[in-house]
């Protein structure tokens, strides 16, 4: 089996290393949803409510109306789901603090 040159090395290295670049992005958005819940809390952005992490926001509120769908639930979307744009857990107050909060929000179609 032939040794690899260097070059081709190289290559090869930063091929894979830029394909995984898309593989580690963080999350922008947080799911938090309650509509399974038998009282709706006035704070959905709380541990036991996240769902999932999507890219972006149109995936989240697809998420969390797809969920209200499967689940035959007759609660409003704004009431039953939240997606939180960068959301951090506060390590004083063990809250979750996000930078925007976006009501559920009933597909278009």
């Amino acid at each position: 089996m032939k040794k690899l040159s260097s070059i081709t090395r190289f290559v090869c290295l930063s091929f894979i290393g830029f394909s995984l670049v898309g593989c580690i992005q963080q999350p922008q958005w947080t799911l938090f949803y309650a509509a399974d819940q038998a009282e709706l809390p006035e704070n959905l952005v709380q541990h036991d409510f996240i769902t999932g992490y999507y890219g972006a926001l149109e995936q989240c509120q697809a998420k969390g109306n797809g969920m209200l769908k499967l689940a035959a639930s007759n609660v409003a979307p704004k009431d039953a789901f939240v997606c939180g744009e960068l959301c951090e857990n506060n390590e004083q107050t063990g809250a979750i603090q996000c930078q925007t909060i976006a009501p559920g929000k009933a597909n278009a179609f």
